[in-house]
């Protein structure tokens, strides 16, 4: 049986026609529908008042779900069922990274504040405007990929185990959390005990030398933090790899710089603008059980829709919870970390919408894509971790 990769919709049924649309969260935490602005009456309204509160044009900014090709406007929109009720005008800041947005999002946490309220609601006193996904190293045009930039992907992080031992990477969501993959959290190396930050070249720790303009040297040393805890979704299958994702909680916050900042979160489901002109972006030293390369690296790599990953790695057990990529003459195993990131690029703004799971068992074998954990499924469970 083959499980096709399609987006959670609605349907709608009306006199002779249905209408789907894809669902989406508003900014005020609840579940909607991604339509016209035109044909969302309740947000109509509000675009269309001469004089606008900071909540409302907050609102409507971050009601945004997509355009089309001739760039009419989209909208989160309330369920025709909720349009009699008043609307709930608190935004909550985590911008889309999508292409027809170009500014960085927040990853802030969520948590129910009533029985009848959503999990997706920020919780008070959390950095809500913590910024993330900018990489401040200048965008590349026409890019070749291969060895990164010390500053690049800057929310790459190292996972130590006993002895110091590397055997997997992960990703800053906050300063307090890096995302890895189940798989990473228990090991018969035991669980992570440390993690490292602003590492570029492993063979030269703490400290990595990097020419700045005009010629002068910069110093840049890794920060090393202790794992506070660490915890692997509780459905995770080590068999099948179902559930491959994990948190990892760090006893003391990173601190933000150039060579340390958090990505972005996918808080809008993409999958369903997945397609075969996508192409996603992983970076890492390709740490499986030991380090590959010593310097950062990164890697293109296309999207591949599950059916065809099915046939090409000869498996039934994928689901719309994992992503995969690669496998098109893309070395990506030799640059992905054993719970890495997948990333989704917007105008270099970056959103981590995969974890790295389970790929080629040689680097060298280019026909075989990498399978990723879905980020999305699992934003509730991730929130109440960080909650």
């Amino acid at each position: 049986m083959i499980t096709k990769l399609i987006p959670s919709i609605i349907i709608l049924l009306t006199v002779g026609d249905i209408y789907t649309y894809p669902q989406c969260r508003m900014p005020n935490g609840y579940t909607g529908e991604c339509k016209y602005l035109d044909k969302c009456k309740p947000l109509k309204e509000v675009s269309e008042k001469k004089a606008k509160t900071d909540d409302e044009l907050l609102y409507l900014r971050e009601s945004s779900c997509g355009t089309t090709s001739n760039y009419l406007y989209k909208v989160c929109c309330p369920l025709q069922s909720e349009w009699s009720k008043k609307l709930n005008l608190k935004p909550i800041p985590f911008p889309e990274i999508i292409n027809y947005l170009a500014e960085p999002g927040s990853n802030g946490t969520r948590e129910k504040t009533s029985d009848d309220a959503p999990t997706s609601v920020l919780r008070e006193g959390n950095k809500q405007n913590e910024e993330c996904g900018v990489d401040v190293s200048a965008p590349k045009i026409n890019r070749d990929y291969g060895t990164a930039a010390i500053d690049e992907y800057p929310w790459l992080a190292l996972l130590e185990y006993r002895f110091g031992r590397i055997i997997c990477g992960g990703s800053l969501i906050s300063p307090n959390f890096i995302l890895t993959a189940a798989h990473c959290i228990e090991t018969t190396h035991g669980k992570p005990a440390n993690a490292r930050l602003a590492e570029y070249n492993v063979t030269s720790y703490p400290t990595d030398f990097v020419e700045v303009d005009g010629g002068a040297t910069e110093r840049v040393t890794v920060s090393l933090i202790a794992v506070q805890w660490s915890e692997k979704h509780p459905l995770f299958d080590k068999n099948t790899y179902q559930h491959d994702i994990g948190l990892v909680k760090l006893a003391t916050p990173a601190e933000n710089s150039d060579f340390i900042r958090p990505i972005c979160l996918p808080r809008y489901n993409f999958a369903n603008q997945f397609d075969a002109t996508t192409n996603f972006i992983t970076a890492g030293w390709g740490v499986k059980s030991s380090i590959n390369n010593d310097v950062k690296m990164e890697a293109k790599l296309p999207y591949m829709p599950i059916p065809t990953c099915k046939r090409t790695i000869s498996t039934t057990s994928l689901t719309n919870k994992q992503l995969c990529a690669g496998g098109n003459n893309e070395r990506s195993d030799c640059v992905t970390d054993s719970g890495g990131p997948l990333m989704f690029e917007s105008e270099n703004y970056y959103m981590i919408v995969g974890v790295a799971s389970y790929g080629p068992a040689n680097c060298k074998d280019v026909r075989e894509p990498t399978v990723y954990t879905n980020v999305y499924e699992y934003l509730d469970w991730i929130d109440t971790l960080m909650t």
